[in-house]
């Protein structure tokens, strides 16, 4: 579940620096900014995958609620304008549908994904609590 995350937050990486790029040549340094925020919270969860830095809570959060959010989006979009993408083109548009779709899937994925891998991560406690040892020891 690991490996498949961090290959999926690498394969964002290079799609948000390459919008990112897009955005800075055509003067929008703005819009830029956008998925430039992506790769650093992708970069951020892939260090706390291999173990290279503490897991932030924040940056599973945002970046899940951002794949989530997406994703639904163009789900959503997909499902609800068959017919707008049909009568503006016959042929292609079914192939750009259809790689819309598994990239939004992609996207629902990554952000389950980065939902449960954040929170088994920070769910870690490397000493037993106070509250276990007390459930173990009101039998006795």
């Amino acid at each position: 579940m690991r490996l498949l995350l961090a290959l999926l937050c690498m394969l964002m990486m290079l799609f948000g620096g390459g919008c990112a790029l897009v955005a800075i040549s055509v003067g929008a340094l703005p819009l830029a900014v956008i998925p430039a925020v992506i790769v650093v919270l992708n970069l951020l969860v892939i260090r706390a995958i291999k173990g290279e830095q503490q897991p932030s809570a924040a940056a599973f959060g945002i970046l899940a609620i951002l794949d989530l959010c997406i994703g639904g989006t163009m789900l959503y979009w997909l499902v609800t304008a068959p017919r707008v993408v049909r009568v503006a083109a016959a042929g292609p548009a079914e192939g750009v549908a259809f790689g819309s779709m598994a990239l939004a899937g992609g996207l629902l994925l990554k952000g389950l994904l980065t939902l449960v891998v954040g929170w088994r991560l920070g769910s870690r406690d490397p000493e037993p609590s106070a509250a276990s040892d007390r459930g173990t020891n009101a039998g006795s």
